[in-house]
């Protein structure tokens, strides 16, 4: 991915998001918002790219940093106060947009806890894996809305990293939502304005034996690979953590929970994507 920017702001069918992008902009203006989960998928694959998904999501996630709980209190009071946003119960990260969305926030940064955690105030019982938000943010790049509005918004391979680990904290929970966002991401990865970076940049992988859906997904591992190397994971944690999980997914005599989930046709072809890229992501080292 070299692209420094997605550009959607002749997009009318996203004059929504722009909205509320517009009035959480409004409320916190020192806010950084960094558009994540299923939207994002969206937004790279079916807004940009033509490629429609079978899930819709009806959520947006924003993603922000703060030093302190109490500096997050103040954005909560900040998106409350505008008139614009409505607080959901008790919930700490929830709001719903006066146009009717659903907004999840999630905070990052100097909150974490040495496992790159948070626990949400006051109990501290709920907690939340935020591994790979950091990286994310680093590499991200600027998301373009109608109505002037802007954002940021992670390249594919960082969401593809951030989808790996919310797949490994919640599968259990919520069965099948991140797998099959994986798969959309892996299998479309080159779809994804990545063509001619296979061409300029993994020239290696088109040979007489070229799989294009393999090759897609390698691509990706070794984008998600130099993301890593280039925006930070210094201590590898977020890299460890990605071969834990796809250590277990790849092999044959596994229990390949990912697999199963993710609503593939052909789970040994998912698999096969899902160890390229493994592979990708071993071998690469050069930043997207």
């Amino acid at each position: 991915m070299t692209d420094s920017s997605l550009d959607l702001s002749a997009r009318a069918d996203l004059d929504w998001l722009a909205e509320l992008i517009g009035d959480a902009r409004q409320a916190a203006p020192a806010v950084e918002w960094l558009v994540v989960g299923a939207l994002a998928r969206d937004l790279h694959l079916g807004y940009a790219h033509g490629i429609r998904a079978d899930r819709v999501t009806t959520d947006t996630d924003l993603a922000l940093t703060v030093a302190t709980w109490a500096e997050f209190a103040k954005i909560q009071h900040a998106l409350v106060a505008s008139g614009k946003f409505v607080a959901v119960g008790r919930a700490e990260h929830k709001f719903f947009h006066h146009s009717g969305q659903t907004l999840d926030v999630v905070p990052f940064g100097a909150i974490e806890d040495r496992n790159r955690s948070i626990a949400w105030p006051p109990s501290g019982e709920m907690t939340m894996s935020v591994l790979g938000y950091r990286e994310a943010l680093a590499g991200s790049i600027a998301l373009q809305l109608p109505r002037g509005q802007q954002a940021l918004i992670p390249t594919v391979a960082g969401l593809i990293v951030l989808k790996f680990i919310a797949w490994s904290e919640r599968h259990r929970t919520a069965p099948g939502r991140d797998a099959y966002d994986l798969r959309m991401l892996l299998t479309h990865y080159l779809d994804a304005g990545n063509l001619r970076h296979l061409y300029e940049h993994h020239a290696d992988l088109v040979d007489e034996d070229f799989d294009y859906s393999l090759a897609s997904a390698r691509v990706s591992g070794r984008d998600t690979s130099g993301l890593l190397h280039r925006y930070g994971d210094h201590s590898q944690s977020v890299r460890k953590q990605l071969n834990n999980i796809l250590a277990a997914e790849v092999d044959p005599a596994g229990r390949r929970v990912l697999i199963g989930q993710s609503g593939a046709r052909d789970a040994e072809g998912f698999r096969l994507q899902v160890q390229a890229f493994l592979r990708g992501l071993l071998e690469g080292t050069t930043p997207p």
